[in-house]
């Protein structure tokens, strides 16, 4: 692996960690939220998130 792949894999784990984060913080202040697809962002597993981010 070369270090722009490994870069780009590091950088999007910490986009992933980091919007997960948020969005479980957002739930439990009890703010909704909108759209509704971002809940369905919270039950992927991080891996196919990564890859989104990766692309």
């Amino acid at each position: 692996m070369d270090k722009k792949t490994a870069k780009t894999r590091n950088t999007a784990r910490k986009i992933t960690v980091t919007l997960k984060a948020h969005l479980k913080a957002i739930q439990k202040a009890g703010v909704s939220i909108d759209p509704p697809m971002l809940k369905v962002v919270l039950k992927f597993p991080n891996l196919f998130l990564d890859l989104f981010f990766m692309t």
